[in-house]
């Protein structure tokens, strides 16, 4: 049974005037009645409501998420784990990351490849990876010593600073 009806003649022969859509003001922008909270949008959708009711303030995504006051009493700044990006053969200009030498590590993804400079513990090739953009190295992960020069990144490498929701935002009534 043919169930893609997309090509039947009633389908096809269907006269459908939907008009034409809105110009819209810019490449990625939206008309103002199409934004909540704005006068347009309001008038457009809000226009008959019952005394005593009113519409929602407008909201921005700055002020939804915090980042507009960083005192904002809704979000508090945390540091997330965040992982290595990947390792690769050539030094990278950063205090913030990891050189490795076969199996010896040190910190910094700037290490000149000399086995004295990884504990004399190091042979081969290196290897260089980087904290993402944004993130700084944990410096609560043990870093390696002349006793321990295997001593690599933990599960916690980098550490990035985000805005957490705390409170839940006002409601509109």
């Amino acid at each position: 049974m043919d169930s893609n009806f997309t090509q039947h003649a009633e389908v096809l022969e269907m006269k459908i005037a939907a008009g034409d859509p809105a110009e819209k003001l810019e490449v990625f922008a939206c008309n103002a009645s199409e934004v909540p909270g704005s006068t347009e949008f309001d008038a457009l959708h809000y226009g008959n409501l019952p005394k005593g009711v009113s519409a929602c303030p407008a909201v921005t995504c700055a002020s939804a998420c915090g980042v507009s006051s960083p005192t904002s009493s809704h979000f508090e700044e945390v540091e997330v784990c965040v992982a290595l990006n990947a390792w690769q053969k050539d030094p990278i200009s950063t205090t913030e990351g990891w050189s490795k030498m076969g199996s010896a590590y040190f910190l910094g993804a700037d290490r000149e490849c000399k086995s004295e400079l990884f504990w004399n513990s190091g042979t081969g090739e290196c290897e260089y990876a980087a904290c993402p953009d944004n993130s700084v190295r944990n410096t609560e992960d043990a870093a390696p010593t002349s006793g321990t020069p295997t001593k690599g990144p933990g599960s916690c490498p980098c550490k990035m600073k985000m805005h957490r929701k705390t409170a839940p935002l006002a409601s509109c009534r």
